[in-house]
């Protein structure tokens, strides 16, 4: 069954919500009503839970607990059952009559019958809002439906093909189980994905997503008679991963289709394109909307140009909007009458096109904001929503806010909260620090709402409860017995409750029994004695090599993935708690050898004629329990599709209920925060809330009929903020972009191209200027701010060159998945990333990006290939995904070079325009110019542009920070014989007072091992003879009597093996490597440090929180040493607690000396260092250097000296500024990231 939002249509999946427990083995684990009680386990991918701290606002928390009486608002139920009344009432045939899961004609048409489409009508009014709807309506349910349609059809002219990039096909796919969720009875099906050819890896797969919609034929069908659709309901991870065969919750749309014979095997179909979650919410909404009065119709549909003032505003016109004032003019701004007078630009806070949006957005109705890339589309959203609330009154609805993704939601509504923290966040699941705890669930969690009166959800609970019993009790004949090992068929006593035999039969079983009882006494049941071994338990074989095939599709991280679905509106808390319930699984039944049809036909005469089942001959028991347990499975099955109507209508009342309390919690908000899928999926409870004022940003990426359906009734304004210049919303049918449907096109970009009244920004405040000139055809009146004219710069490696196009001409590739690549683009972007590092730029300041997924795939096997470089997987994005983002440093690959002249993605300006601007002080590009000149005229002016500024060519010019040498990079090669300078000999000293051997290197000395041998004289007279790197020692006896006073006891025979953490590598993975040397009843721990070589990292803050029973401290060779000593058992994690405080304590010491005054640094087991925090040298470790030094002395650069090994490592150095970059990044923002990837990595697979 579906989740219909709180409705339904013609027997279809109707709306559902709450929470229950269940006896599930495997796993569904804990999870609670809202009133606290249980009701055995859950579903365990669904027991991750985000653990939110109260709001900041007790008072708001306080009088939420004291309001013991609160009435229900009626609105929500009025809402649910118009919109089960619309399907019901309409005329068959009718778009209104379509239900939420397409039936099977829809997906099986018959051959050579096709859909007709509606034109849509994008330069040209709509004579009336209904033809409006309905044209919206049919573009995006055959944007949905298209793609499963196309892949069934490919199928059935195909049965024996295998996965291709369209189409996925998972064989004996049988139902192990249900569990009764509120969002109705979920299907948990096992299947085989052998036609897959490769092992699928879950966790990073986009298939079976929740909300996926799949279509199933019998076996032997292949969708000629029969087809059912469902839509996927969740993943659980337990089998997922194992080598056992995968299974996946699903709900059937028809209550008719619900399957309890696991023995029945079917083949499912899954398309690659088209995400139905996406689209169902919105069609429900596109229907209910036609019933209701459109607001704003007169501008949205008939396209009227005169636009006024919200109705509120002609009504008290004087507004207060000193959020845009600075502290001089703040009087000026305090009541103005915004449609009478308008006050000059506030310089400080807004500029003249800001300032002119700005009077747009608080005097029209319905306001259109253009932002062009770095113009502060944001930053003017949220100074008018600080207007719009402080001229809220007593009993106003709240201010519906809303975005196309979850980051820019979680950002937009972070602003928010600097001056109104009384938002609500409705779904989705941010991990934002300042947003998290305002989520609904975490509201409810922290201000319960006690007694609300006269809701339906106790009752209908109630009632959810007696229908689930009725349905357990009508199960029983089915229900298979997890504990045991050993299934036992059906009873006789069930089979004559079923009627499938006589009483008469059933005595004769009885009787028959006990003539055969055993002497062992079993207690085997009369029926199960008269079978004896004419039948044995159904045991489903999947092949094991349907799980042996490497993985080579997708390589999504789960960060990434759970993203996906939010975006789609799935996977919300909420839907957590709609999916949990009682876990009822199924017997897999019996089964003999197939009889002979003669056989066959016997047993079933007998079954019908004979009285005595003791007279039937032993060869026909098999068949004629065959038959019996065929009728068995038919007559419950016939039954449970009344009981699972009635149960469904229980989970539509619960939903209401749900949504009832809801809104006493929306209700009290001054701001609620939603996805543009969020208006669709929660509009009965938008609609209920009644608001005024909804604003909607990045509106031009998102389809049009999302936005249409924010206009519930009660909406006066509508303010949408955007850039249509810049990505368009995307289309699962391509055909459906072009003429005459143009579904990509907004509604923010079809009411712009028809004059109805709109302002741009035109000041932008993140490119530097000749990157601002790049996109000059497309934007011609962009200008630049003074802010990014006069601010400072620092270097990386390239001198001035913060811009450059590297031209060559490799061709391209693609892979098995049609993406395309650039193999030797990628290798080159991946070195030159390297050589960013190399020069101190920390990997959080770059970002890499391509228009193919196929080429990012390669870019990140090179740079996880490097140990430098091997964290920074989340840097490399498409660009696509990247809109509404900013970097320092941005790396552009553009892949295309062909000799068919195609550039596919490249020819698209609004995607053009997302790439170029993108970076904040460095931009380089990777491609071949003169090619994509040819075809595209953006192309063509970027490449002019660069070359006539001498800002490109077949090189790269890297510049040496040390030297000021010019090195001309033409091949990737060209990177290996360089450290991140030129090609000179360093020439410097290292810190032990050697001389560096090393290729000119703008990392610190400090950071090189030195491989020389150490000539200091120890105490007891002889000199040192390990390197100079390692520990001084000496094993003669009068050394070790010296080191024994000096750690005040004596010391273990066994020198213990050390583990030093370096300099700036305070890291996770560090940490965790830390390994303890147990001498005795004892364990220690050697770390090294800096002044300031401890990072402020919460992740590591948190580890541990037992301090060390002993800490001493020493100096040494002008470094702190620090030694931990813990008694009787070594802690089974570092101990950070005591690192922060050896951090305190090591910031009180001298930190450097001269090395002539001692050791360096200790060094045992050679641990990979890590480079000094945001300076990181990348060097490729000891062997690279080594050549370095073999060839200097062949060449006789310099006089040699002994082996020297710098120090490698693979952490990325992003933790802590100490370099020019530190007045670049924010603290908050890099913190904020490193929470998010925690968190990720800390909730795992566990989460679905």
């Amino acid at each position: 069954m579906a989740d219909r939002g709180g409705g339904r249509g013609r027997g279809r999946g109707r709306g559902r919500g709450g929470g229950r427990g269940n006896d599930r083995r495997q796993g569904y684990g804990d999870a609670r009503y809202i009133n606290g009680d249980t009701n055995g386990e859950m579903n365990a991918h669904l027991t991750e839970r985000f653990k939110g701290s109260a709001r900041r606002n007790g008072s708001d928390r306080e009088s939420a607990n004291n309001s013991s009486k609160i009435l229900v608002n009626p609105d929500v139920a009025k809402y649910v059952q118009a919109q089960e009344a619309i399907c019901e009432k309409a005329e068959p045939g009718d778009w209104l009559a379509m239900p939420e899961i397409p039936p099977s004609s829809e997906v099986c048409l018959p051959e050579g019958a096709s859909i007709v489409l509606p034109r849509n009508r994008i330069d040209q009014p709509w004579s009336k809002p209904e033809r409006y709807l309905k044209a919206h309506y049919k573009l995006l349910r055959e944007d949905a439906i298209a793609p499963l349609r196309e892949a069934v059809d490919r199928f059935r002219k195909d049965p024996q093909r295998m996965d291709d990039n369209e189409t996925r096909i998972y064989e004996q796919v049988r139902v192990v189980g249900l569990t009764f969720t509120f969002k109705g009875i979920a299907s948990r099906i096992r299947f085989s994905t052998a036609r897959s050819g490769r092992n699928i890896q879950w966790s990073s797969s986009k298939r079976l997503t929740s909300g996926t919609l799949v279509a199933l034929t019998p076996k032997d069908n292949n969708f000629e008679t029969k087809c059912i659709l469902a839509v996927v309901a969740a993943r659980p991870m337990q089998n997922l991963e194992s080598d056992v065969a995968p299974e996946v919750d699903i709900l059937f749309g028809d209550p008719n289709d619900l399957e309890i014979d696991s023995q029945n095997s079917y083949i499912m179909i899954e398309a690659t394109q088209g995400y139905y979650e996406a689209y169902r919410h919105t069609l429900r909404a596109l229907q209910k909307q036609s019933q209701e009065l459109f607001p704003l119709a007169e501008h949205i549909c008939k396209l009227d140009p005169n636009v006024e003032a919200p109705d509120y505003v002609k009504q008290m016109s004087e507004r207060d909007i000193t959020p845009a004032a600075d502290d001089l003019t703040r009087d000026a701004f305090r009541n103005v009458d915004i449609l009478k007078s308008w006050p000059s630009a506030p310089s400080s806070t807004l500029d003249q096109t800001q300032w002119a949006a700005m009077r747009d957005i608080l005097t029209r109705k319905l306001a259109i904001i253009q932002g062009p890339p770095g113009t502060g589309k944001t930053h003017v959203s949220k100074i008018a929503i600080d207007i719009l609330l402080k001229n809220k009154t007593h009993g106003d609805a709240p201010i519906i806010v809303a975005c196309q993704t979850n980051h820019a939601l979680d950002q937009l509504l972070s602003f928010i909260n600097e001056f109104e923290p009384n938002f609500i966040r409705l779904g989705g699941r941010s991990v934002h620090a300042v947003v998290k705890p305002r989520a609904l669930h975490e509201v409810r969690r922290n201000e319960n709402i006690e007694d609300l009166q006269r809701s339906c959800f106790q009752k209908a609970r109630r009632d959810n409860n007696i229908e689930i019993m009725k349905l357990k009790t009508l199960l029983t004949p089915v229900r298979g017995d997890e504990s045991s090992t050993s299934p036992k068929p059906m009873t006789a006593d069930i089979l004559c409750d079923l009627n499938v035999i006589t009483e008469q039969q059933r005595k004769s079983l009885a009787a028959g029994a006990e003539q055969w009882v055993r002497t062992d006494t079993s207690t085997d049941e009369p029926l199960q004695v008269w079978l004896g071994q004419a039948v044995s338990p159904f045991v489903p074989r999947y092949a094991q090599d349907s799980f042996g095939f490497e993985e080579a599709e997708e390589d999504l991280e789960l960060e990434q993935l759970k993203e996906l679905e939010a975006e789609m509106g799935v996977a919300d808390e909420e839907d957590f708690e709609l999916l949990k319930g009682e876990w009822l699984p199924l017997a897999m039944g019996y089964t003999c050898s197939p009889p002979t049809s003669q056989a066959f036909d016997q047993a079933k005469r007998m079954l019908d004629t004979v009285t005595d089942l003791c007279r039937v001959p032993e060869y026909l028991k098999g068949a004629m329990y065959l038959i019996m347990q065929e009728k068995a499975k038919k007559t419950v099955k016939y039954r449970l599709r009344e009981l699972a109507q009635a149960y469904e209508k229980t989970t539509t009342q619960i939903q209401i209920g749900r949504w009832e309390r809801d809104l006493a919690y929306l209700s009290k908000a001054s701001i609620i925060g939603m996805t543009t899928t969020g208006l669709s999926k929660y509009r009965a409870l938008v609609s209920a809330l009644k608001p005024k004022i909804v604003l909607i940003e990045e509106a031009a990426e998102v389809l049009e009929a999302p936005v249409g359906v924010a206009c519930v009734e009660s909406i006066e304004h509508l303010i949408l903020v955007g850039d249509h210049q810049q990505l368009q919303a995307h289309c699962s049918v391509r055909e459906l972009e072009g003429e005459p449907y143009h579904l990509n096109i907004s509604m923010f970009e079809r009411l712009v191209r028809n004059k109805i009244p709109h302002k741009t920004l035109l000041r932008q405040r993140r490119m530097e200027p000749e990157f601002r000139e790049l996109i000059a055809p497309i934007y011609p009146e962009l200008q630049d701010h003074p802010s990014v004219v006069t601010r400072s710069r620092t270097q990386w490696g390239l001198g001035q060159n913060y811009s450059w196009f590297y031209n060559h001409d490799n061709h391209e590739l693609q892979d098995e998945s049609m993406s395309t690549f650039n193999e030797y683009e990628a290798r080159m972007v991946a070195k030159f990333y390297r050589h960013l590092m190399r020069n101190r730029v920390p990997a959080a300041a770059i970002t890499v990006l391509s228009f193919y997924n196929g080429q990012r795939k390669k870019i990140l096997r090179y740079l996880k290939d490097d140990p430098g470089t091997a964290s920074v997987y989340n840097r490399v994005k498409t660009v696509d995904s990247y809109q509404g983002e900013e970097n320092y440093i941005v790396l552009l690959s553009l892949v295309r070079s062909n000799i068919s002249g195609k550039i596919g993605f490249l020819d698209i300006n609004n995607r053009i325009v997302v790439a170029l601007s993108r970076a904040q002080y460095g931009f380089y590009i990777f491609g071949n110019g003169p090619f994509l000149a040819e075809h595209n005229e953006v192309w063509d002016y970027v490449e002019m542009l660069m070359y006539k500024k001498g800002k490109s060519g077949n090189y790269i010019p890297l510049i040496c920070a040390n030297h000021g040498n010019e090195t001309r990079v033409k091949h990737v090669e060209d990177f290996d014989a360089l450290n991140g300078g030129c090609a000179q000999l360093c020439g410097g000293v290292l810190t032990c007072g050697h001389p560096c051997p090393l290729r000119c290197h703008p990392s610190p000395h400090e950071w090189v091992n030195c491989h020389r041998k150490c000539t200091k004289e120890l105490e007891c007279g002889h000199f040192c003879m390990k390197q100079c790197s390692d520990d001084c020692g000496c094993e003669c006896e009068a050394y070790r009597r010296f080191e024994e006073e000096a750690r005040g006891g004596p010391i273990p025979d066994t020198t213990p093996q050390w583990n030093e953490l370096a300099k700036g590598s305070l890291t996770e993975e560090n940490l965790s490597r830390v390994s303890y040397a147990a001498n005795g009843n004892s364990a220690s721990t050697r770390l090294v440090a800096d002044e300031d070589d401890f990072v402020e990292t919460k992740s590591v803050q948190q580890r541990v929180s037992n301090l060390p029973k002993e800490t001493t401290r020493e100096k040494q060779g002008g470094r702190v040493r620090y030694e931990q000593h813990w008694q009787n058992e070594p802690p089974s994690k570092p101990p950070t607690q005591a690192l922060n405080q050896l951090r305190a304590n090591g910031k009180q010491e001298e930190s450097r000396h001269s090395i002539k005054e001692g050791k360096k640094r200790e060094v045992a087991e050679r641990q990979p260092r890590g480079p000094p925090a945001w300076g990181s040298t990348g060097f490729d470790g000891a062997n690279d250097q080594v050549n370095d030094w073999q060839e200097a002395k062949e060449n006789k650069i310099a006089e040699p000296v002994e082996e020297v090994n710098l120090m490698t490592w693979d952490q990325e150095p992003v933790e802590r500024s100490n370099n020019a970059f530190e007045e670049w990044l924010d603290p908050e923002q890099l913190q904020f990231q490193r929470e998010q990837e925690q968190q990720v990595k800390e909730m795992g697979a566990a989460f679905w």
